[in-house]
């Protein structure tokens, strides 16, 4: 500007020789809008795959650590939440940044600062998720819908924790207790018989009930038999010491 409060001669010629035309402030507006309406989008996205990454982190519970050790915290990690959660909460976090960042306001702070930011909204709606049983009827939903062929990016939960040469094994009782053993079945449809003693801890919310899905940590015999030293259901926690009827 000069003293006249008019722009510069060599700054309205330059807006002439380049065909420079000016942005309308609705379209600004309109911009600033998407980008704010995309990092909600990202957060309440993102939100949703940490609540679900969440929701098999909470279900190790503490009888799990007791029972395996904290040495192995990274085994039950790995098994117990599916890559692909991870894999989405950070292309959420991701998107949801550079949404931040392209707002009006946005550039002025730093990537480390937004990235802070975005992954404690999704921390705070995540557990508001999941105190609300969200997190948990989505799973459910996913699981009751997912076709056959989405099973190795996504495996159901028994599946992931059958394991039995590494001392766990999941899946549906066929029948009940006797003898000492109970038949189990697992999503590979392998039958198992387990055995039990007195010595074996079982979580207080376990059925012993043909139908009922469980988690067992022990060692394998063999290819068919298998030495339970916890049983707990895939969900709940706690554990009770006695004999097993």
């Amino acid at each position: 500007m000069n003293e006249n409060g008019h722009p510069l001669p060599d700054i309205v010629k330059t807006i002439k020789d380049r065909h420079i035309t000016p942005t309308s402030k609705r379209f600004l507006i309109a911009k600033n809008v998407a980008f704010w309406s995309l990092f909600i989008v990202c957060s309440i996205t993102g939100a949703l795959f940490l609540s679900l990454a969440l929701l098999d982190i909470f279900d190790i519970g503490p009888d799990l650590f007791r029972e395996s050790g904290v040495r192995h915290l990274p085994f039950l990690l790995f098994r117990a939440t599916p890559l692909v959660w991870v894999l989405f909460f950070t292309l959420s976090v991701a998107s949801g940044a550079l949404a931040f960042q392209s707002t009006k306001h946005g550039y002025r702070y730093h990537r480390i600062f937004v990235v802070s930011l975005f992954v404690l909204c999704a921390l705070t709606l995540a557990l508001l998720a999941h105190s609300m049983h969200i997190a948990e009827r989505m799973e459910r939903t996913i699981e009751n819908h997912l076709p056959q062929r989405a099973h190795p990016f996504l495996p159901p939960r028994e599946s992931r924790w059958s394991s039995p040469q590494e001392g766990s094994i999941a899946g549906r009782l066929i029948s009940r207790p006797e003898m000492g053993s109970f038949r189990l079945e697992t999503p590979r449809k392998e039958n198992w018989i387990v055995h039990i003693s007195p010595d074996t801890r079982v979580g207080r919310r376990v059925r012993l009930e043909p139908g009922e899905y469980v988690l067992i940590f022990g060692e394998a015999r063999d290819t068919e038999n298998f030495s339970a030293n916890f049983i707990r259901p895939l969900r709940g926690r706690g554990e009770r010491n006695g004999n097993i009827r």
